[in-house]
C-alpha cells in the first residue's frame, strides 16, 4: 500500500486511510527491525581531495561527504581603512595572510590575531618578496602547504598544493585536470 496523504488527496482522509496509513508503516518497520545491518561498522574514514570516505569493515564505502570549501578573494596588499572578510587574501610587507576575522583594518600590528601568516618569503640580499612563478610543464611535487603563480593562457592564477595536487585558490579546481 501507498502512504496517502491529506494535503495531496486535497480532502481530510477517511479512517480506513487512516488505518491503512499505519498498517503501511508498520509493515515497513517490522521490516527494518528482521533484517540486521551485515556492514560491520566503520573501519576509517579518508580524506580524498574535497571529500570525506567513509569505508566499512568489509572494504566497501559506506557514503562520500563532499567538504564544504571556503571561497577566498586575494585583496593585494593589505591596507589601512579597508574592510576585510574570513578568507581575503593579503599581503603586507614580506608575508602573505589569511584573514580570520571580519573587520575594518587600522593598524596591522593590532590586528594580529585576525590575521594567520599563509606563506612568508624568504629573506634575500634585496628584500624582495615575490612568489615563485609556474606553468603547467614545471609545476613542482605538491608539498602542503606550498603556494605560488600560475601562468596560464595569458592569466596569472594563485595556486596551493594540498598535498596531493595543485588547485586554484578561487575554485579550488585541480591544475591540469
Amino acid at each position: 500500500m501507498t502512504i496517502i496523504y491529506r494535503a495531496l488527496k486535497g480532502a481530510p482522509l477517511t479512517i480506513e486511510e487512516i488505518d491503512g496509513n499505519f498498517k503501511d508503516l508498520d509493515t515497513r518497520l517490522e521490516v527494518i527491525e528482521e533484517h540486521t545491518l551485515d556492514e560491520g561498522g566503520i573501519s576509517e574514514i579518508l580524506l580524498d581531495g574535497d571529500e570525506l570516505v567513509i569505508q566499512g569493515t568489509h572494504h566497501n564505502t559506506l557514503g562520500r561527504v563532499r567538504l564544504p570549501m571556503p571561497q577566498f578573494s586575494g585583496r593585494g596588499a593589505w591596507e589601512t581603512q579597508q574592510h576585510y572578510n574570513v578568507y581575503d587574501l593579503v599581503r603586507h610587507e614580506i608575508t602573505s595572510y589569511l584573514c580570520l576575522k571580519p573587520h575594518q583594518s587600522d593598524s596591522f600590528e593590532q590586528e594580529r590575531d585576525y590575521w594567520q601568516v599563509l606563506w612568508q618569503s624568504p629573506q634575500t640580499e634585496n628584500n624582495s618578496s615575490r612568489l615563485p612563478l609556474f606553468i603547467k610543464s614545471n609545476l613542482p611535487s605538491p608539498e602542503p602547504g606550498a603556494i605560488g603563480l600560475l601562468i596560464d593562457d595569458e592569466k596569472v592564477l594563485p595556486v596551493y598544493a594540498d598535498g596531493k595536487a595543485w588547485r586554484q585558490f578561487s575554485d579550488h579546481e585541480t591544475i591540469g585536470e
